[in-house]
């Protein structure tokens, strides 16, 4: 018996030195035929794969308001040596601002450019992570 495969996806490729065939589907074990059609048989899997993820316990933070023209509030549960990074649509850091034990921090952006601006907080010993996206419009 050949090997064979039903393909769902898939491509092929020829070079001077040879081809490459790759192939995503599922292998064919045995075929029947009789008069009235065709059987394939393949590998089938009788269950469902699920993958599950830790539930995350990190602290939830709020920007407002949005869009803003000369300040914005960072508001949630911050505590000592707390950054802010602020970051413009090309990923240039604008600003970055410390705040500590606050629950609705006020941040004064009105020297910079309006735009879109990326806000990311690092927490003490933790790497920045991304917080929202804030416009900044004309005062």
């Amino acid at each position: 018996m050949a090997q064979e495969v039903i393909a769902t996806a898939g491509m092929y490729g020829i070079h001077s030195s040879g081809s490459l065939s790759i192939t995503i589907g599922e292998v064919i074990t045995e075929t029947e035929m009789n008069g009235s059609g065709t059987f394939t048989q393949g590998f089938q899997q009788n269950y469902e794969s699920i993958l599950a993820l830790s539930e995350v316990n990190e602290p939830i933070f709020q920007l407002y308001p949005n869009p803003f023209s000369t300040h914005f509030f960072l508001e949630g549960d911050i505590g000592n040596d707390v950054t802010v990074f602020i970051y413009d649509v090309a990923f240039r850091l604008i600003e970055k601002k410390s705040v500590n034990n606050c629950h609705a921090c006020q941040i004064d952006v009105s020297a910079n450019a309006s735009s879109e601006y990326f806000i990311y907080l690092s927490l003490p010993d933790q790497l920045p992570r991304f917080i929202g996206k804030l416009i900044h419009t004309i005062p």
